[in-house]
């Protein structure tokens, strides 16, 4: 069993308000594995685009001030689109707390003395209306308690946005920022470091690598935030020849958003140190055999798949549609990025049995990055429950979240799971009950029968 110290950089806490369904959500729990189950329209989604919004916005990294609506990532139409109730009135925060987060690379000493983690740091986003469609920053706050240290930029209605930086009683200021898309962080970091060394009286080293600290924890927060991606539900079909044209030269790995299957997609195989490849898991899945290209003009493509059970060829959109969804869901999870992975129902398409083995995969995944799953799927959550109670899984790194909704908005139900793979709170109706009802629904109308039977 794995420790604690072995976890993956990942948003650990998230407040939500005035963000889509959520009017209120306040420090709702998140792990390195989480399952976002509950009922259609409940606001599922809503937590996994938070997160999206916040790396396409570029929030999470301290890069920018413009909110990002519609991008890469997520699409969220416009502020009066996602704000609450459509009610332009109101602002939108969005709050994360990433925990466990490393350093990209190890040039400083002092960081290798402390220990390879750092402290957490808190990443708050709120947006208000304006006269644009995509409303404006009201204020963007990192601020890392532990090293006493919080950067801010502010921007308040009619006037350009402002940076500050204050650590200890130690205050700096830039106004206005020059432009929209302005790293602020390094120079007034610089600045507010001499500053301490000349009105420090008493030896200042600590403080000077507080500072340092903090420089850090952003960096890779921003780090974190580049390696963010996501399987969408409407996944594509696939083709049955695509055009060769010129040959792909980017790391495949680096995408953003997985959302179909294309030839570039086996030029290269990456292998964690600890899992299988991607084809090892399409076979242990009973998905395929094998999986290549044929290049069958000089022009032209296709993806070829060898049967599990005839070992026959066939093309890819001769043999249903599990292979081509479940692809970018199992390539994502091996991409060996370090940033969040925001799954929405991987399992479509998906026999049970293969269901389960999804979900050991995500879980023996989520050991080097964090997993946000959406899903409907009792099998992927159960899997996950079995290698807890194996060992092969801590409980502390495994919890669901299940989302309702009423007339004041949705709601989270947090629900962890014990050593033993046990729920530690009752299952709210709708969910793990639905099979036991059909169960004893069946059995009420098979026992009704028998009594008819025997009286006639």
């Amino acid at each position: 069993m794995k420790s604690s110290a072995s976890r993956p950089p990942f948003i650990s806490s998230m407040t939500l308000r005035n963000f889509r369904g959520f009017r209120d959500l306040r420090g709702v729990a998140l792990r390195p594995l989480t399952f976002v189950v509950g009922p259609n329209s409940s606001g599922k989604s809503t937590l996994g685009a938070a997160v999206m919004f916040l790396a396409q916005s570029e929030y999470l990294g301290f890069d920018a001030v413009a909110p990002v609506w519609t991008g890469r990532l997520v699409d969220l139409g416009s502020y009066q689109d996602t704000v609450y109730g459509h009610e332009k009135g109101r602002k939108i925060l969005i709050s994360v707390t990433l925990s466990a987060l490393r350093p990209q690379f190890y040039s400083r000493g002092a960081f290798r003395a402390r220990g390879s983690e750092f402290p957490d740091l808190r990443i708050s986003a709120t947006l208000r209306s304006s006269a644009h469609p995509s409303g404006a920053l009201a204020e963007l706050l990192h601020d890392s308690p532990t090293v006493a240290t919080v950067a801010r930029v502010t921007r308040r209605p009619g006037r350009h946005a402002s940076y500050e930086i204050a650590f200890l009683k130690r205050r700096l200021v830039w106004t206005p920022l020059p432009n929209d898309r302005w790293r602020p962080l390094w120079t007034p970091l610089h600045y507010l470091m001499r500053s301490t060394r000349q009105h420090t009286r008493r030896s200042n080293r600590a403080a000077r690598r507080r500072l340092s600290v903090f420089k850090d924890v952003v960096s890779s927060a921003h780090w974190f935030s580049e390696g963010v991606q996501r399987v969408p539900s409407a996944r594509l079909a696939p083709r049955r020849w695509y055009d060769r044209g010129v040959p792909q030269e980017h790391n495949i790995d680096r995408e953003a958003l997985w959302d179909r299957v294309e030839p570039r997609h086996f030029t290269h195989e990456r292998y964690g140190k600890s899992q299988s490849g991607t084809h090892d898991w399409l076979q242990r899945m009973g998905i395929c055999q094998d999986l290549y290209t044929d290049d069958f003009s000089a022009y032209h493509t296709a993806i070829r798949v060898t049967d599990f059970v005839t070992g026959v060829d066939a093309n890819l959109i001769d043999v249903g549609f599990g292979v081509s969804q479940v692809f970018p869901v199992v390539r994502s999870a091996m991409s060996g990025r370090r940033g969040l992975l925001y799954l929405e129902q991987p399992e479509a398409h998906l026999h049970p049995a293969a269901q389960a083995e999804l979900g050991e995969l995500l879980a023996r995944a989520s050991a080097n990055r964090q997993i946000l799953v959406e899903t409907h799927s009792e099998h992927l959550i159960n899997r996950a429950r079995v290698l807890v109670a194996r060992g092969e899984l801590e409980p502390s790194d495994l919890t669901i979240l299940y989302v309702s909704r009423d007339a004041s908005g949705s709601k989270v139900t947090e629900i962890f799971v014990d050593e033993r793979g046990n729920f530690t709170r009752d299952w709210p109706s709708g969910f793990f009950d639905e099979r036991y009802k059909e169960t004893m629904t069946l059995s009420a109308l098979q026992q009704r029968m028998d009594d008819d039977g025997r009286r006639s």
